[in-house]
C-alpha cells in the first residue's frame, strides 16, 4: 500500500489540492514516531501525505464504520509471520473536499494509478 501511495504521490501534480492519508491498522504499535519513519522510508512529502493513528476504537470507527474498510485482528493460528497481525483492506478511497467517498480502487489492479488519475482529474473539474 505504501509503495502504491508513493507511486501516486509521484504521478499527481503537487500543485493540485490532493492529499494522501495512510490509516494505521495497528495503533498500539504505530506511534507518530513509527509512522514518521515509515513515511520517510517511502518518501512521503510533508504536508501532502499524512499518517493517522489514535486510539484503536477511533481507528476502527473511521476505517470500518466510516469508510467501510476491513480491519480485523488475526488469530495466532492464522498468522503467517510474526508481523501478520491483521486482515485489512487493500483499497484506496478517493474522498472529496466534503469528506464524501467518491471512488474505490484496489491496490492490486495494474491499472489503478491511471484510474486514480482520471478520477482525480474529474473531481478537480467539478469545481
Amino acid at each position: 500500500m505504501a509503495r502504491r501511495t508513493a507511486e501516486l504521490q509521484g504521478l499527481i501534480n503537487p500543485q493540485w489540492p490532493v492529499k494522501f492519508v495512510t490509516l494505521t491498522t495497528d495503533p498500539d504499535y504505530d506511534t507518530p514516531a513509527v509512522l514518521r519513519a515509515h513515511g520517510q522510508r517511502y518518501g512521503a512529502q510533508s504536508g501532502r501525505w499524512h499518517f493517522l493513528t489514535g486510539p484503536k476504537k477511533d481507528v476502527v470507527q473511521l476505517a470500518v464504520h466510516g469508510l467501510k474498510l476491513t480491519a480485523l485482528d488475526k488469530d495466532a493460528g492464522q498468522q503467517e509471520t510474526p508481523t501478520d497481525l491483521f486482515i485489512h483492506s487493500t483499497q484506496f478511497i478517493l474522498v472529496d473536499g466534503q469528506g464524501q467517498a467518491r471512488a474505490v480502487f484496489e491496490n492490486e489492479d495494474a491499472e489503478m494509478p491511471a484510474k486514480v488519475m482520471k478520477a482525480v482529474q474529474r473531481l478537480l473539474q467539478e469545481k
